[in-house]
């Protein structure tokens, strides 16, 4: 076990797990995705941690984490969640380890099994987006969040080394989330290739996928349940 992993405790306490059940999270993904608690004991370890992070490691404290798994099952990152209505809403620590890996929210050791099985895998922005899909498209289907509109060469390139099945991308319905998706021509009319286009270019079946009601995937859960989300959904499921 490394510094990360002994400073995230995974006994929820009840605010962060009525937090995470108010944000449509089920008890089930709480469990696979290993949401935490802050709860650092001892000094980090890690050179880039010291150099970056260790000043703002305080401002941990009361947020719920998402740990950010490598492929193998190690945490090499987390994103530390506020339960109110504070700035930044998110904050981000990266461990030297991270700088090797693909970089995904919902990448569990529960999840990367169904990617070696053949399960679908569908690509969204956020970690709420990762938990509204998942609850929708059940065990079939492995959701898993970039952070931003876009991939990286790691990601393409765990992409085409694991995922059997399909590959299905949602981000965001504004304008960043749907040019990244499908590609557009910048203010230098050249074409910037999508996210599709680029997973479809490691040999993958990718396809966009369009919904109405919101946002994203959580925004239309908050606004209408589980109905909504299947609504909007219904061309996939």
């Amino acid at each position: 076990m490394n510094w990360l992993e002994e400073s995230i405790s995974f006994d929820l306490p009840s605010q962060g797990e009525d937090y995470l059940l108010s944000r449509g999270v089920s008890r089930t993904l709480i469990n696979e995705l290993r949401f935490g608690w802050w709860d650092q004991i001892t000094e980090p370890t890690d050179k880039l941690v010291l150099g970056r992070y260790k000043s703002m490691l305080r401002k941990f404290e009361g947020r719920v984490i998402v740990p950010i798994f490598s492929p193998q099952g190690r945490i090499v990152g987390v994103e530390a969640r506020c339960l109110e209505g504070k700035h930044p809403k998110s904050l981000r620590l990266l461990t030297t380890q991270a700088q090797w890996n693909p970089l995904f929210v919902g990448l569990s050791p529960y999840a990367m099994e169904r990617i070696w099985n053949g399960a679908n895998v569908w690509i969204v922005e956020g970690i709420f987006d990762v938990t509204t899909l998942q609850r929708l498209l059940g065990n079939s289907s492995v959701v898993l969040g970039t952070m931003r509109a876009s991939v990286t060469r790691k990601h393409l390139d765990f992409l085409k080394r694991t995922v059997k099945g399909s590959v299905f991308v949602a981000y965001d319905n504004d304008k960043t989330g749907q040019d990244s998706m499908k590609g557009y021509i910048d203010d230098q009319g050249r074409s910037r290739k999508g996210v599709v286009d680029k997973i479809s270019s490691v040999g993958l079946s990718c396809s966009p996928v369009y919904y109405r009601g919101g946002k994203d995937p959580n925004e239309i859960w908050e606004n209408g349940g589980d109905s909504a989300l299947k609504k909007a959904f219904s061309l996939y499921v």
